[in-house]
């Protein structure tokens, strides 16, 4: 079984390549509105790594996120809290 964290982070990386960005350029502490578009954003990425984890996370919340690595938490917090596998805490 496949690590939540190492799922996430393969899903983050390989949304950011198939909307354009050449693979090994975003790096965690990437800032998202630098390495693309807001419209990328907005209408590529979002809903493109919701999709492949399958998990819906509220707007309001993502505009909190700056960075690829914040990306990666707040898809970590929520998949966390949906999946009975995958307890938050200790």
């Amino acid at each position: 079984m496949v690590p939540l964290r190492q799922k996430i982070e393969h899903a983050v990386y390989a949304m950011l390549e198939e909307i354009g960005l050449p693979e090994g350029e975003a790096v965690a502490d990437a800032k998202l509105l630098e390495i693309m578009l807001d419209e990328d954003v907005t209408y590529w990425f979002v809903p493109g790594v919701e999709r492949r984890l399958g998990v819906q996370i509220p707007l309001t919340e993502w505009e909190f996120v700056v960075t690829v690595g914040d990306s990666i938490a707040t898809l970590e917090r929520h998949l966390a809290i949906s999946s009975p596998a995958h307890p938050v805490g200790p």
